[in-house]
């Protein structure tokens, strides 16, 4: 059940267009509401809808940030535009291989943040992740930024350059290719399957 019909009742609240007011015109960096636990999916739904631009929920635990995104899904009229940035499966000092999974999805959410929009309203995301899931550190926007290739039909590009950015930028070779992540290179075919 979508609840973002509701919405329209905050809006009419004084508080929550002094909340909007100075969002806008401040854009502070971080900002403690001090709403009670219940009520955040609610208000972040119309911030998401309100403000323009990206909100970042930070919780405690993966738990409950992986619950407010689940509340947040029921109450957003654009669900699709509410990312959630997942922890590392190991401890985040440890150098064990991390989860392909965890790797993908947060590699998928920092590729959304670095394309730019096609409007100010497509600029409008929220991005719930908790405390944990910040502790690993992570490629520069402008390193992450140059990584990231958009292939078109038509467009003109030797085997050669193709196949050394796949393997510089982490993608991993594979006979056969079913997992994101990976590239299969057969005579003057290749196959690849994005993290996206």
């Amino acid at each position: 059940m979508n609840l973002s019909g509701l919405i329209g009742l905050l809006r009419r609240e004084t508080h929550y267009q002094e909340l909007l007011r100075t969002l806008t015109a401040e854009r502070p960096a971080g900002l403690s509401l001090g709403v009670l636990e219940a009520a955040r999916p609610f208000l972040a739904a119309a911030l998401h809808q309100d403000w323009h631009g990206i909100l970042t929920l930070v919780s405690a635990t993966p738990e409950s940030a992986r619950n407010l995104t689940d509340q947040l899904y029921a109450w957003s009229n654009s669900p699709e535009r509410i990312l959630y940035f997942p922890p590392p499966d190991v401890l985040f000092y440890d150098h064990t291989p991390w989860d392909t999974e965890a790797q993908q999805q947060r590699a998928s959410v920092l590729a959304e943040l670095c394309q730019a929009p096609a409007s100010q309203e497509a600029a409008s995301r929220i991005v719930v992740t908790s405390a944990w899931a910040l502790m690993p550190r992570s490629v520069p926007p402008q390193v992450f930024r140059r990584a990231l290739r958009t292939l078109q039909a038509g467009q003109r590009m030797t085997m050669r350059e193709l196949l050394e950015f796949l393997s510089t930028n982490g993608y991993e070779f594979a006979t056969v290719v079913e997992a994101p992540g990976t590239f299969s290179h057969r005579g003057s075919i290749v196959d690849i399957f994005s993290p996206q």
